[in-house]
């Protein structure tokens, strides 16, 4: 494999030339009884460079991928809305990024998976500092109203003051406050398409689908 030098952005086309791309590209290749065995998994030899696989480039290989995962060369993990807004709990840790989700990522999200259970199986924590909600869902788990908090320190007590507002039925739509809620990406959803802006008789509705979104 090759190293990416990209710089604040993608490794190619949807992080497809970082190193994490190019091994997720080779997975097809893995056997199932080759994801089995006790350490190493595969064997690297990085183009141009000295380090070839006696352990250190199949170890140095796991770094990278970690650190691409992280920087903005791959699209997989954004930092929390807490840590974009540099306030509030975990502002160092990462979710799964909501726009994810052409067919290349459904692939990079599965290789991904495949590290995770190497990691597990063979008690190699992969230094990830992924989110707590985010183990939680992994590990089949519900979230709750704190969890958001954790990652999102405003998100409820925003939804609790359109909630409890005592604004009349004409100063709601005063407000043109519209049927949306952002992402954890910080791009504006449409929670229905019934909707268009939230008003005194809909405001419940809208608590309830922001909140399950």
């Amino acid at each position: 494999v090759k190293r990416s030098r990209s710089k604040g952005g993608l490794a190619g086309p949807d992080g497809t030339k970082s190193v994490f791309g190019q091994m997720c590209a080779k997975m097809s290749s893995f056997s199932p009884d080759s994801l089995l065995l006790p350490h190493r998994v595969w064997k690297v030899k990085f183009v141009g460079e000295s380090v070839d696989d006696c352990g250190g480039g199949y170890s140095e290989s796991i770094a990278e991928i970690c650190e691409e995962l992280q920087n903005g060369l791959t699209p997989l993990l954004i930092v929390t809305p807490n840590g974009r807004d540099e306030s509030g709990a975990n502002r160092d840790c990462y979710l799964f990024s909501p726009a994810a989700r052409a067919p290349v990522h459904t692939n990079m999200f599965r290789f991904l998976g495949v590290l995770l259970g190497i990691a597990i199986r063979t008690g190699s924590p992969l230094s990830l500092n992924l989110a707590e909600p985010v183990w939680k869902q992994l590990a089949g788990m519900s979230l709750t109203i704190a969890d958001l908090s954790e990652v999102d320190k405003d998100f409820i007590p925003g939804l609790m003051y359109i909630r409890d507002n005592e604004a009349t039925s004409e100063e709601f739509e005063a407000m043109s406050l519209p049927f949306t809620v952002p992402s954890a990406s910080g791009q504006d959803i449409q929670l229905s398409s019934k909707y268009t802006h939230i008003t005194l008789d809909n405001r419940a509705e809208y608590v309830r689908l922001a909140i399950n979104y």
